[in-house]
């Protein structure tokens, strides 16, 4: 039937952009994460000395833990509590653009550091 395969060609061609919005957020998150785990690879390697470069509350010098401070974690418990979250809320924010979510990563990762630097 030649109406039909038209209709399976305008449905594959309706499905390839959305298809590739997942396809993106799904290796970007995973991505993300998996820096996130070699990081802490990394630390449990270099018998945790990357977590010195974290956040020091209200001191000049712990200002530059900000940078770091995301992609570190107290241990592998941490890590793992964070896994799953941090899969399924990169995911839906990536569906909505890689934009955004560069601008809300950097957003949280800025002010979650100063808000910790502040308070801490």
């Amino acid at each position: 039937m030649p109406g039909s395969s038209r209709g399976l060609a305008a449905a594959r061609a309706s499905s390839s952009p959305a298809r590739g919005v997942v396809t993106t957020a799904a290796a970007v998150s995973g991505g993300f994460v998996a820096l996130l785990w070699l990081t802490e690879f990394v630390d449990t390697l270099a018998g945790g000395r990357l977590d010195g470069l974290g956040i020091r509350p209200r001191s000049e010098d712990g200002l530059t833990g900000i940078v770091f401070a995301p992609l570190l974690h107290g241990g592998w418990g941490h890590l793992l509590a964070n896994t799953l979250p941090v899969l399924v809320l990169a995911f839906i924010i990536l569906c909505t653009g890689l934009r955004r979510w560069l601008v809300v990563t950097a957003m949280v990762w800025v002010l979650g550091g100063l808000g910790t630097w502040l308070t801490g």
